[in-house]
């Protein structure tokens, strides 16, 4: 029942990313327990150490779940439907903004088979925000393996 939370390893009182910032992130990620013991969330937060932070745009899986969701939080939080499965194998996450109202998450399976790009419109936070991979177990131990983290800012002119 313990959050465990791998953050930015830098200052924990300010964020790096806007999310009103055009950006693309990718992560590749493998749970290595799928299993209704296993909590975790993958992408972007600020207030790590709470169950969940305080703002982020993220995926997470929550003890029942069997796939991953997309989540907008800014207090209170948005989800969207079912992205893609649970799997134990290293599958490439990606976050984006879409447009100035729209969060987009999408998940490439280790087969290279993307999912279909699941949005979230509501409870886009503004505050700042860094890098985090979060998992909470209720009974049995679990890990995560990360592989990358790549931030990309998008669409920017001088």
């Amino acid at each position: 029942g313990t959050v465990s939370t791998i953050y930015y390893l830098g200052s924990g009182t300010f964020g790096l990313v806007l999310p009103a910032d055009p950006f693309e992130l990718y992560m590749i990620v493998r749970q290595n327990n799928n299993d209704s013991d296993l909590q975790a969330r993958i992408g972007m937060m600020f207030g790590p150490n709470g169950d969940p932070g305080t703002n982020g745009i993220y995926f997470e899986k929550l003890y029942a779940d069997t796939s991953w969701f997309g989540v907008c939080r800014a207090t209170t939080q948005t989800r969207s439907t079912a992205v893609a499965a649970v799997s134990s194998n290293f599958d490439v996450f990606r976050i984006r903004r879409v447009n100035t109202t729209t969060i987009g998450f999408q998940i490439i399976s280790a087969a290279g088979v993307a999912s279909v790009e699941q949005t979230v419109t509501a409870t886009i936070p503004t505050a700042a925000l860094n890098f985090i991979a979060q998992i909470k177990n209720q009974a049995n131990d679990h890990t995560q393996d990360l592989d990358l983290y790549s931030l990309r800012f998008v669409g920017m002119s001088r």
